[in-house]
This record gives C-alpha cells, sequence and structure tokens, in this order.
C-alpha cells in the first residue's frame, strides 16, 4: 500500500517543485516523475493481467464515501497504454521544447499539466467511486486543455487561400 500513496506524492512533489527550478532540472524533474508513475502503475497492471486483481479502499470524506480502486484486467490494458504513450511522449517532448527554451512560464505550466494528465488519466481507469471519478474526470480534461493550447498566440495562415477555393467549389 505504500506505492499507492508513493504514487500520489510523487507527482504532488513533482508539481510544487517545477516551478522553482531551471530548465534543465524541469525536464529531469518531469521524465523521473512520469517514469516513476509509469513503473508503479504498470507494476499493478501486469500483476492484474496475470490473474490478481488489485483492490484499495481509501477512507474519503462525508461527500465521497469511501473511494475503492480497483485494477482488473480492462484497466490495465489502459494503464499499460497510457504509460507507454506518456513515456515515449515526454522522451520526445523534452527535446521538442528545447526551441521553447526562452517560453520558461509556458514549458513551467506545460510540464505541469503533463504530469497532471498523466496522474489523473490513470485515476479514471481505476477509481470506483463516481464522485471521486467525476473530479478525476474534469482534472484530466482541464488539464490536458492546457496541455493542447501551448502555442496559443502562434498565428496560421489564412483559410482563404486558392487551393481552399478550388477544393470548395469543386474545381
Amino acid at each position: 500500500m505504500n506505492l499507492i500513496y508513493t504514487y500520489i506524492f510523487i507527482p504532488f512533489i513533482a508539481i510544487l517543485t517545477i516551478p522553482f527550478l531551471k530548465m534543465k532540472w524541469k525536464n529531469i524533474i518531469l521524465y523521473t516523475t512520469i517514469i516513476f508513475e509509469a513503473f508503479i502503475s504498470s507494476y499493478f497492471a501486469i500483476n492484474s493481467l496475470f490473474g490478481e486483481t488489485f483492490n484499495y479502499t481509501f477512507p474519503g470524506s462525508i461527500i465521497t464515501g469511501p473511494i475503492r480502486i480497483q485494477i482488473d484486467a480492462l484497466s490495465s490494458w489502459f494503464i499499460l497504454i497510457f504509460n507507454l504513450i506518456f513515456v515515449s511522449g515526454s522522451f520526445y517532448g523534452i527535446f521538442y521544447m528545447k526551441a521553447y527554451k526562452e517560453q520558461k512560464n509556458n514549458i513551467t505550466l506545460h510540464f505541469i499539466v503533463l504530469i497532471l494528465t498523466h496522474a489523473t488519466l490513470i485515476s479514471t481507469c481505476v477509481i470506483q467511486n463516481s464522485i471521486a471519478f467525476l473530479i478525476s474526470w474534469e482534472i484530466m480534461a482541464i488539464s490536458a486543455f492546457f496541455a493542447v493550447i501551448f502555442e496559443y498566440e502562434k498565428k496560421y495562415a489564412s483559410t482563404n487561400t486558392d487551393l481552399d477555393v478550388k477544393f470548395y467549389s469543386g474545381m
């Protein structure tokens, strides 16, 4: 059960420390956090694929009641897929973000929401409490939105080009 609390503690500490680090350390903390989250969740997922269903219950509160998490065979497949995507994607993202090194605030926000998105995606796969699931889902949706709008100020080409006119007019 210590692994569950470690899984909660690692992203929390990373999110709190990333804004105060230099760019090199932000990259290291981001990738290390994603790797640790992936290893911990993959450990439970692989065990459940071999027939061991994992159950744990957090005490919760008056509003939520007990919050049960369960990792079965279906949720383990999703966990493993998300982990593969985030481990490879964050590795690529570290090098991709070097072009934006002058935008320190945007990179900091992007790294924070990347960690948050990964943690909440895994949480939505395992939470068996409807209120806790909805909270996790909304945090995942908002953090994914902020991850996607990284280049919100970038101007794109006009949509009224000759090629578009020919395409839409059937020529």
